[in-house]
């Protein structure tokens, strides 16, 4: 006899179909059970959703431009490649999060234990996204600004308090560039107005030295007369050479001057604020939203705890039970007005 495989023996789809049916009628049967155990689940779905805190986003975007190259032959600014390390490291310090926490009230319980767990709680929820970032691109042309996209995101349990935490570090990045622009633009006057001192000082030196050259010519004699001369035209051109680059830096320095006003007046900054986004508020009342949760999870689980009570219940409840345990029913006794008499209940001891 030819061995028969196992996936002979398996039932096909009707199988399954009719067996569905069977749990479905049993299930049927037993209505107060599989309602209150769906009930019991989805009540334990709606008490984890309301000890959950949902959590906001907002964000605000930067668009950073360098200083172009102007007519005064001013450098370009040092490509900042780690644009990303630049501003969480060297712009939101752990100083200036912590002054931002206590002010903001942000992360009150972890506040309670340590104020440097909140300011760590604030780091993490910190997201810096850079994107179009062309400073990473050397670009020969020098007469247009290379820029960069900085996204600032945080998340918070509150929507309000996410929003004015992600203003403020706005503001924190806008007053820190200021404040280093403006420093930058002060030691630059500082250094062109004493490259002018220097050089001034150059100018009256050779000055002094053609007049006294002019006056050793006055007193050689004809021999000594032609080397007089060519030490002097030597000196004359040193001189207006060094005339030039006086009139330069004094240039430069007004230029300087100029730019370090401008700087703290603001008047110069290229961190300009380009989109404003946040993750829209819930539009349903908390309740309301509780009670959608507990109904459809009643819904969703009605079905299956049907079909998961109808299935380990032992109990034989008509023909289709029987057949599946390989009875074959002989037919139906219908109840009658004596049916109880002479059942075991009854021959039982106290029964």
């Amino acid at each position: 006899m030819p061995a028969v495989s196992w996936l002979d023996q398996e039932r096909g789809f009707r199988a399954a179909w009719f067996e569905l049916r069977r749990l479905r009628r049993r299930a049927a049967l037993r209505p107060w059970t599989i309602l209150l155990l769906s009930l019991v689940a989805a009540g334990g779905a709606v008490v984890r959703q309301a000890m959950e805190r949902g959590r906001y986003q907002a964000s605000l975007t930067f668009r950073v431009l360098e200083h172009t190259q102007g007519a005064h032959g001013e450098e370009r600014p040092v490509t900042k490649r780690r644009l990303r390390d630049y501003v969480r490291d060297g712009i939101f310090t752990r100083s200036r999060c912590r002054q931002l926490v206590q002010r903001l009230g942000l992360f009150p319980e972890l506040q309670q234990l340590s104020v440097h767990r909140a300011v760590e709680a604030l780091r993490n929820d910190l997201e810096i996204e850079v994107f179009q970032n062309y400073f990473l691109k050397e670009d020969l042309d020098t007469s247009s600004p290379r820029s960069a996209r900085l996204r600032i995101t945080f998340s918070y349990y509150d929507v309000g308090q996410a929003e004015r935490t992600v203003r403020a570090l706005g503001h924190i990045i806008v007053a820190h560039e200021a404040e280093a622009r403006a420093e930058v633009a002060d030691q630059l006057a500082r250094t062109t107005s004493a490259a002018e001192r220097r050089a001034a000082e150059k100018v009256d030196a050779l000055r002094h030295q053609r007049a006294a050259a002019q006056y050793e010519l006055s007193q050689a004699s004809a021999a000594q007369s032609p080397g007089r001369l060519v030490e002097l035209a030597q000196l004359e051109r040193t001189i207006a050479a060094s005339e030039a680059r006086l009139e330069r830096l004094g240039d430069d320095r007004s230029v300087g001057d100029l730019r370090a006003r401008l700087e703290r007046r603001g008047l110069l900054l290229h961190f300009d604020l380009v989109d404003w986004s946040r993750s829209p508020a819930q539009a349903l009342s908390r309740n309301l939203r509780l009670t959608l949760v507990g109904v459809f999870c009643l819904l969703f689980l009605l079905p299956i705890v049907g079909l998961a009570v109808a299935a380990f219940d032992t109990r034989v409840h008509g023909e289709e039970d029987l057949r599946r345990l390989g009875l074959e029913p002989l037919g139906h006794v219908p109840p009658f007005a004596a049916d109880a008499l002479g059942t075991l209940s009854e021959r039982l001891p106290g029964g």
